[in-house]
């Protein structure tokens, strides 16, 4: 026996066509609500995402403003150590002076008085 598409009921098929359309349904209601809970899930993501970003922005001006104090203070460190060298050598200075000066009065402590007054012209008659 020859068996043609006209051979075919088609009453089964209906039924058939409108169980796979009814499934087809279910799944595709299934897969938006996944799709919507994962969409939630995605904007809470990107609400932290967005704010990790702008918190990554701030920290990276603050980086960048105290980089610009770091290098302003270096070289007021180094202006003041300059100034400080300065300071120490006027101080070493000045002791070798004080030095010579406390060895000029010692020598002038040695001599007699009468040295002092010949020398004014003064005498004491």
């Amino acid at each position: 026996m020859l068996v043609t598409w006209d051979d075919i009921d088609d009453s089964n098929d209906g039924i058939e066509v409108e169980e796979a359309n009814l499934c087809l349904m279910e799944k595709d209601d299934a897969e938006e609500v996944t799709f919507s809970n994962s969409c939630l899930s995605c904007k809470k993501v990107e609400i932290i995402f967005d704010s990790l970003l702008k918190a990554s922005e701030t920290l990276s001006q603050k980086c960048l403003s105290q980089r610009d104090r770091l290098i302003e203070i270096q070289k007021q460190n180094e202006k003041l150590q300059k100034q400080n060298e300065e300071y120490l050598k006027t101080i070493q200075n000045l002791k070798l002076a004080n030095l010579n000066l406390s060895e000029q009065k010692n020598v002038l402590d040695t001599l007699p008085l009468e040295t002092f007054e010949k020398s004014s012209g003064r005498t004491n008659k």
